[in-house]
């Protein structure tokens, strides 16, 4: 039987699913065992699991999954498997893939009046929507130069750049690449744009105090 298609998780959010299955009336939940395993390979479910009664009848029990903070090794296909003395066995299967930023933006220091490229680029199986926010929290497409290039570099690898040009001192601050998936996963990455012109002091100095100020 297929599994239960959870579609996407962002690295970082939380994941849970729930394993549950009743008891006949002579039965003891003693008399069984929840086995989870991930992609066929059994793992010590403990850690994160949770074996209770149902709220709703005290003949009706569940395993709960919980993953506080996914990362990409945990992307797959999970199964819960009920082992009984009898060795009637049930399973239930669940999958799920994993969406990251494979690059964060890092901190940018350009002259006046040069174009500069801001880049965030993430991994995932299906393609984002993504924009890029302002210091002033505008939408970069409202200005008028700036512009969003985005770039399929390979199966699964998803680039989107920001092209700012002729830039200004007021430029400066920090724009956030916002991808965004269905089903409210969002992921954002803020990148630091320091512009350096019409000061006498050092390059190293300027970004100093312009960092201490920031």
């Amino acid at each position: 039987e297929p599994p239960i298609d959870d579609g996407l998780v962002v690295e970082g959010s939380s994941w849970a699913r729930t394993c549950k299955y009743g008891l006949y009336a002579d039965n003891s939940i003693n008399m069984f065992t929840t086995v989870w395993s991930l992609n066929d390979q059994d793992f010590d479910n403990f850690k994160k699991s949770v074996l209770r009664e149902d709220v709703d009848s005290p003949k009706n029990k569940k395993s709960i999954y919980t993953i506080s903070s996914v990362s990409q090794s945990d992307a797959g296909t999970y199964k819960c498997t009920v082992q009984s003395k009898e060795n009637e066995d049930s399973t239930a299967k669940f999958k799920f893939s994993v969406a990251y930023l494979l690059n964060a933006p890092e901190l940018t220091v350009s002259e006046f009046d040069t174009t500069v490229t801001l880049t965030c680029m993430h991994v995932s199986p299906t393609k984002p929507t993504v924009t890029w926010t302002t210091p002033d929290e505008r939408d970069a497409t409202e200005v008028s130069r700036l512009s969003v290039i985005p770039t399929e570099l390979q199966t699964a690898t998803y680039v989107s750049m920001l092209k700012i040009s002729n830039i200004i001192l007021q430029d400066s601050g920090t724009y956030t690449c916002v991808a965004e998936w269905q089903g409210n996963n969002v992921i954002k990455a803020p990148a630091e744009l320091f512009v350096m012109g019409g000061s006498s002091l050092p390059l190293s100095l300027s970004l100093s105090i312009y960092l201490s100020l920031s």
